[in-house]
């Protein structure tokens, strides 16, 4: 439907403002990219199976860079959680609580900005049981990178890192009682809805690290 749209517009590859992308097809686009998704944000991977989210451009759609064509390519379209702007603690506004696409705005760097879609992306980080991401030590030349993403984003944000850590916490106390069939069903594999567990990579990171052998 996206294609469709596309290709219907007079003149021929003309960007409308994006404040004028008309619902269909957006509302289509919406659902797939969550579906595509596994119903979590793209760079923090919180839910965003209530519908919590906005259609994020990897490479800016600021009409003034050089992406700008790329505004309405399905390759340059994810799914980043809904995050306020402005998170007030009396009456002051906390920006460090902004976090993922809000966070992000136009910065976009060629080598540098980690991309969500990179395949097996999730190995690039490393997650404490105390809900922090850092790169991983694996690491070499792409450390400063990832670091960067990591801060450009605020994946540390406060309120990321106390969502983190407590799901990280319950599944710590389930590794002690479930079965493993059961705790990999709970929070590594995808419901019959295809719904990923938030934070799965988390998750995924220290059941390898801690977890995996507790299970007989």
């Amino acid at each position: 439907m996206l294609r469709a749209w596309r290709d219907a517009l007079r003149p021929r590859d003309s960007i409308p403002p994006w404040d004028q992308f008309p619902n269909p097809p957006r509302s289509t686009v919406r659902a797939h990219l969550a579906i595509d998704q596994g119903h979590i944000c793209c760079y923090c991977t919180g839910t965003i199976a209530r519908g919590n989210f906005r259609i994020e451009h990897f490479r800016p759609r600021d009409p003034n860079r050089p992406y700008a064509r790329l505004t309405y390519r399905w390759a340059n379209l994810l799914a980043s959680c809904e995050t306020s702007r402005a998170a007030p603690t009396r009456g002051l506004v906390v920006e460090t609580q902004q976090h993922c696409d809000v966070a992000k705005g136009n910065w976009f760097e060629e080598d540098v900005t980690v991309s969500p879609l990179e395949p097996r992306v999730e190995s690039l980080f490393r997650f404490t049981l105390r809900g922090k991401v850092f790169p991983s030590k694996a690491l070499r030349s792409r450390k400063a990178s990832v670091q960067t993403t990591i801060d450009k984003l605020n994946l540390n944000a406060p309120v990321l890192v106390a969502r983190r850590e407590q799901i990280l916490k319950q599944a710590d106390e389930d590794a002690n009682s479930m079965t493993r069939v059961d705790w990999l069903d709970r929070y590594l594999r995808p419901n019959s809805d295809g719904q990923l567990q938030e934070f799965w990579p988390a998750l995924q990171y220290n059941y390898d690290k801690h977890w995996s052998g507790r299970f007989a």
